[in-house]
């Protein structure tokens, strides 16, 4: 069975202190079952788009770069655009 990933999930895990619950739903998820849909990488984009200028801002966008249209990037991979949780997660360092 496959989940796709809500926008406030993703959005959740990039918080300094995401909520508990949203953190131990998405580790215990195996990774081949998340996948992002067009409709919520758009609003993931949108909202960086609204963010103020600044290192958040660049961050997330290089992020997005990076994960969703690069080549070599998930978005390359064909189909839907898997999720990247692990780049969403507390162990991985908050983006400037």
């Amino acid at each position: 069975m496959s989940f796709p990933i809500n926008t406030n999930v993703l959005s959740e895990m990039t918080r300094p202190e995401p909520n508990g619950k949203v953190v131990s739903w998405l580790a215990d998820q195996p990774e081949e079952t998340l996948f992002l849909s067009v409709i919520a990488l758009g609003e993931i984009s949108e909202g960086v788009l609204q963010l103020p200028s600044g290192t958040r801002r660049k961050g997330l966008l290089n992020c997005i770069r990076e994960e969703f249209q690069e080549p070599g990037g998930v978005a390359h991979a064909g189909g839907i655009p898997p999720a990247a949780p692990r780049r969403f997660t507390t162990t991985t360092p908050p983006m400037p």
